[in-house]
């Protein structure tokens, strides 16, 4: 649904394989490369430098950003937590 709350989801594996969520439902999956590593003075999300990139036009609740893999069950863990931290986005 159009601006329904949702909760997105997108974990990268080993392989660089970028796997998609929405609602705990899987959506899709591709190879995604990782920017290099590089010290930065400014970090955007919903936006780019890039020149043919669009901004993203909508509200974001809440980002997680985890330094290593999550399992399956935490997953799970993670999409409840904000689920019922946000009452929305049930399966």
């Amino acid at each position: 649904m159009l601006n329904a709350p949702e909760v997105a989801v997108v974990i990268q594996d080993a392989q660089g394989i970028a796997h998609v969520r929405s609602n705990s439902n899987d959506v899709g999956s591709g190879i995604v490369n990782l920017a290099p590593e590089a010290s930065r003075a400014e970090a955007f999300l919903g936006k780019s430098l890039y020149g043919d990139c669009t901004t993203f036009n909508g509200a974001i609740g809440e980002v997680l950003v985890y330094s290593r893999p999550v399992s399956d069950e935490e997953l799970l863990q993670i999409e409840s937590y904000l689920q019922g931290k946000w009452m929305c986005c049930e399966k």
